[in-house]
């Protein structure tokens, strides 16, 4: 189900398949690991881990979103009402640089988003920190998670690009709320 919320009206909505929290479809039926041009992107094995870690982060403030041989992403969130900070972690698990590195949040109309300090290179056995500020302006549903666009090269000259959701999502924006019985009952018309 799709929780969404517009006009103090929050409503419930079926996904096309209810593990498939972002609308992307079966990861495993994605085709190869490596573009035509080289560049190696996502591996099959992981895509279920990159699933599960998505949904994991969703409810939790840190973890860790992505891992493989080369690279190790860790995810802090904080959110206080219609803002959050969102800190991205990488760490090279490489004896060699990862050069040329790139980091960017495709555009999305319902965020407001600052990048602040992404990394150009990540040094061996290093990490990196990449602080986003967060700011949502209109309701959005989960399928519409943004994504991280990352890309590097190897200190052997393999490049890499993934193409990574993040779970920052409509309920990190939710903030509790502390109501009288009477209160809540004139709320909901009982």
């Amino acid at each position: 189900m799709a929780l969404t919320a517009e006009m103090g009206k929050v409503s419930l909505s079926p996904l096309p398949d209810r593990d498939d929290l972002l609308g992307v479809g079966d990861a495993r039926s994605s085709s190869s690991s490596s573009r035509s041009d080289g560049v190696q992107t996502i591996p099959e094995e992981i895509r279920p881990r990159l699933a599960t870690a998505f949904k994991a982060l969703v409810t939790t403030p840190a973890g860790v979103l992505f891992e493989n041989e080369e690279l190790q992403i860790g995810i802090k969130q904080d959110y206080r009402g219609s803002q959050g900070r969102v800190a991205l972690f990488y760490g090279n698990k490489t004896t060699g640089e990862l050069s040329n590195f790139k980091a960017e949040l495709a555009p999305v109309s319902f965020l407001r988003v600052q990048s602040q300090n992404p990394p150009t290179s990540v040094g061996a056995g290093q990490q990196a920190k990449h602080q986003l500020a967060v700011e949502v302006l209109k309701p959005f549903d989960y399928p519409e998670a943004p994504s991280l666009f990352l890309s590097f090269t190897s200190s052997q000259g393999q490049g890499y690009s993934y193409t990574l959701p993040l779970p920052v999502v409509p309920t990190s924006f939710f903030e509790p709320v502390t109501l009288a019985a009477p209160d809540y009952l004139s709320l909901i018309h009982i």
